[in-house]
């Protein structure tokens, strides 16, 4: 999970047509989103609320006793935007 701001807005321009940034880590910096990053692909950035560190921990212990492993499904993304 990422709590970063600017580490969040560089997500959104690595989003692909109709890709979606879904933002459960809070910050109290703005993320920063151009319009023209958002209509060009149709893309959207939405919030969640995603529950207390403590139920987060638990998942995590729960996890680990049970053995459950994450799936993961990697895709080529392009470069972030350089500074």
């Amino acid at each position: 999970m990422v709590t970063n701001a600017k580490a969040m807005s560089v997500l959104i321009g690595g989003l692909g047509i109709d890709g979606k940034l879904l933002v459960v880590g809070v910050s109290p910096e703005a993320i920063e989103v151009s319009p023209l990053q958002l209509i060009g692909k149709r893309a959207l950035v939405a919030g969640w609320p995603s529950g207390r560190a403590a139920d987060s921990e638990d998942t995590m212990r729960f996890s680990a006793l049970e053995g459950v492993t994450p799936w993961s499904r990697l895709s080529r993304s392009p470069r972030p935007p350089k500074d």
